[in-house]
């Protein structure tokens, strides 16, 4: 169940309960949608299935949104005519026209007539972390990328080129380094690692074949790894990031999440502006999740004469949120953001 506390004042406001506000956060692997009355409150919720456009299809990604919402809807008991506005947030740079447009019309069919208004996840989860309409956000997680964000639009953008062109600093760039790692090991041009024994365990790599003399166990699990590897998808490589947090006295670690750190900042850094020092949000499963790896870009950013600090937000819910609200005209102070926040809670 949705956190209902009182809102900021100590009273619950009389809310007009025909009209109630959805917001999704429509992600890769799972989808999140919330009702909401006008004070910010969470009166129902549902989770569904991933609903990232690129990934799977808009077909398929607009499906899981309105299951979501109907979801949530339920959760809410309240009918598809209360719905004032609607806010997905959702991945799809540069998709956001013919997404808006798809969405609101599947949204008529189930009843919705409502204001419906598709945003950036990257700008929802800016919005997540702050009441301020301008500021930055840092993202890492299978990607990585820092928007300047400024009147609640995006201003300038740096990385989010994908794995194959940049993404530097993101959960697949780590892991890719991990696996790297092992194979330097293996084949004699890297230091021993504790790395080389996880990715090899992660694999699957024969125990048998570990027991063979050190030359021919090298050669053999080398050539296992890069069947293993080559064999998958790229992608899947950022599975092996979380190798480089376990162990915070190997070299190898140390020297992967120091370059991450490194090149996260610089990111953060493209997009900053000497008469905006902040507030910086941070997202991503990657840096969210990752105490180091915030205090890294934290040290790497004071090298570069930046004193920043890190609000950190789990995902762009609350951001959708406050964008909805917004839209119809409520102001969104510190304390009503802070009220949102805790009331999407769980």
């Amino acid at each position: 169940m949705c956190r209902q506390p009182l809102p900021p004042g100590g009273t619950r406001e009389r809310i007009v309960t025909t009209r109630v506000w959805v917001a999704v956060d429509a992600g890769g692997s799972s989808t999140r949608c919330v009702v909401v009355t006008a004070d910010g409150s969470c009166i129902g919720y549902a989770r569904a299935g991933g609903a990232n456009p690129i990934s799977r299809g808009m077909p398929t990604a607009i499906a899981v949104v309105r299951q979501c919402i109907a979801a949530a809807l339920e959760d809410a008991d309240r009918p598809a005519s209360a719905v004032h506005g609607v806010v997905v947030a959702m991945a799809g740079l540069g998709l956001e026209t013919p997404l808006q447009q798809s969405v609101a019309e599947s949204l008529r069919s189930d009843g919705i007539i409502a204001d419906v208004h598709v945003e950036s996840d990257a700008v929802a989860a800016f919005e997540a972390g702050t009441h301020r309409t301008s500021g930055y956000v840092l993202i890492s997680g299978t990607g990585a990328a820092a928007l300047r964000i400024e009147d609640g639009g995006v201003a300038a953008t740096a990385d989010g080129l994908g794995w194959l062109l940049g993404d530097v600093g993101s959960g697949f760039w780590i892991g890719q380094r991990v696996a790297t790692a092992a194979l330097e090991e293996l084949d004699g041009r890297g230091p021993t690692t504790a790395l080389t024994q996880k990715v090899l365990d992660h694999f699957g790599i024969d125990e048998d074949r570990r027991r063979q003399r050190d030359e021919s166990r090298r050669l053999v699990s080398a050539t296992d790894l890069l069947v293993r590897v080559y064999g998958g998808p790229a992608i899947s490589l950022a599975e092996l990031a979380r190798f480089a947090f376990d162990d915070v006295d190997d070299e190898a670690s140390r020297g992967i999440l120091a370059e991450a750190a490194a090149g996260l900042a610089t990111t953060l850094s493209a997009v900053m502006a000497p008469s905006l020092p902040g507030p910086v949000v941070v997202t991503g499963g990657v840096l969210a999740g990752q105490p180091r790896l915030r205090r890294g870009v934290v040290d790497a950013m004071a090298l570069r004469g930046h004193e920043v600090e890190l609000e950190r937000v789990p995902d762009g819910l609350a951001g959708a949120v406050t964008i909805g609200l917004r839209r119809a005209g409520v102001v969104i102070d510190a304390s009503r953001h802070a009220h949102i926040r805790e009331s999407l809670r769980r």
